[in-house]
């Protein structure tokens, strides 16, 4: 390990000496330095040699010791992990407030409304069937033709509505714009 020609002060010799794994406390160094283990100049910095020596009398905390780029790496990942907590975070307070709901609520929805958007479109076909035939002048007998012509319509139109090939539904919420 490279010292440095010379130290600010002290406390910069503290953070050095932490941050390449030694194990020392404030207090203790600043005690050395009143004791003359570790030579303080008069205007408070050290010289990188007189730091060198001193640091052969301490011990260094192999276990708990990392070096500067994998504590680096560590905050990177642990930042990153902040975030994702976050998000998911949001987005469950999303979901409680009613912004998302689960797919499969989503589609049975989606299903329910279908299902009553048919029945409601085959009843009315079937109930005005004799308004459309007399509109264009036809013959009465002919309802249950017109009926099963609307129905082929309809069973046309329900396919297409059933199915993601022609159109796509997508759920935003009120802040995001398509």
């Amino acid at each position: 390990m490279d010292f440095p020609e010379k130290f600010k002060n002290v406390k910069a010799v503290l953070d050095f000496l932490k941050l390449h794994g030694f194990k020392i406390q404030k207090s203790k160094i600043y005690e050395d330095a009143r004791e003359g283990l570790l030579r303080v100049q008069d205007n408070k910095f050290v010289f990188g040699a007189d730091a060198k020596l001193y640091s052969a009398t301490l011990k260094k905390d192999e276990l708990n010791f990392e070096p500067a780029e994998l504590t680096a790496e560590k905050l990177k990942k642990e930042s990153l992990r902040l975030d994702l907590q976050n998000e998911k975070l949001k987005f469950e307070i999303d979901r409680l407030l009613g912004k998302y709901m689960p797919k499969a609520d989503f589609e049975r929805e989606l299903s329910a409304r279908g299902a009553v958007l048919d029945n409601g479109l085959r009843r009315n076909f079937a109930i005005r069937a004799q308004d459309f035939i007399v509109l264009v002048g036809g013959r009465l007998s002919k309802t249950p033709d017109v009926i099963d012509y609307f129905n082929k319509i309809l069973d046309e139109q329900m396919n297409a509505f059933a199915t993601t090939e022609s159109f796509q539904v997508m759920v935003i919420g009120e802040d995001e714009s398509v």
